[in-house]
């Protein structure tokens, strides 16, 4: 329509006519990108909106997660060291139970590591541009970065570990039990403690060599690996709260 009655303007020469009509194109064009635009923010900011609070629940959920495993593992560094200086020693008497697991479970370096998948899909999708806070952004590139080291030490530190079990099994015994459940009350799960014989141990150079060598793999994953994760997770969870006005504090 407003074609049409350009083109009659300009057939009946009528320039000022033409140009008004113009110019009511130009501002409608105008007006409709404009609110294209607006339109599109908005959407932009309500997908933020939800992506942050996704992002919350994720965080949380992976820090749920690995929280128990995260701090027997430092637990069993700690027993570990303990173990092998009072082996070498030769000053047993304070060596328990709990290191005695230390030492047979010190091949083991799994923590659960489990990855954020509404970052993951924004990434994918191209969209990760919805979210305007830096240092957040920051934040999330860091904790992907330090997921890909500590996945990397797990692969590299695990395979030149010793099951001290198998390499040693009279020196050091697995006993099974069943523990409470952490994840069910009033139900039990699957565990195991272990025996050791101290002085065998002590005696043997292939058991202290294993141990040594378990030790100094495991320190290296702690340092290398779980520490830096464990850290860039807390700073995406403490920006998250900050955009989202949350706490955690004890009432």
């Amino acid at each position: 329509m407003i074609l049409h009655r350009i083109a009659q303007h300009v057939k009946d020469q009528n320039w000022t006519a033409v140009a008004i009509d113009l110019a009511i194109v130009v501002v409608g064009v105008f007006l409709g990108i404009q609110l294209g635009n607006w339109n599109a923010a908005q959407r932009d900011r309500a997908d933020e909106a939800a992506a942050l609070r996704a992002l919350h629940e994720e965080v949380a959920a992976v820090e749920a997660l690995s929280s128990r495993i995260l701090a027997d593992r430092l637990a069993t560094l700690d027993r570990l060291s303990e173990a092998v200086d009072a082996l070498h020693a030769g000053e047993t008497a304070g060596l328990g139970e709990a290191h005695c697991v230390a030492m047979a479970s010190s091949n083991d370096l799994y923590v659960g590591v489990a990855g954020l998948p509404t970052f993951a899909e924004l990434l994918s999708s191209g969209r990760v541009g919805i979210l305007r806070d830096e240092a957040l952004l920051q934040a999330l590139s860091g904790l992907a970065q330090s997921r890909e080291a500590l996945e990397f030490a797990l692969a590299s530190f695990s395979a030149p570990l010793v099951d001290l079990t198998q390499a040693h099994p009279r020196q050091i015994r697995l006993v099974p039990r069943a523990i409470p459940s952490a994840n069910a009350p009033g139900a039990t799960e699957r565990d195991y403690g272990a025996t050791c014989d101290l002085a065998g141990l002590a005696a043997d150079a292939g058991a202290l060599n294993g141990l040594v060598s378990n030790l100094e793999y495991f320190d290296a994953f702690a340092r290398d690996g779980l520490s830096p994760w464990t850290a860039r997770l807390g700073d995406v969870h403490a920006r998250l709260d900050a955009l989202l006005a949350l706490s955690h504090d004890a009432p």
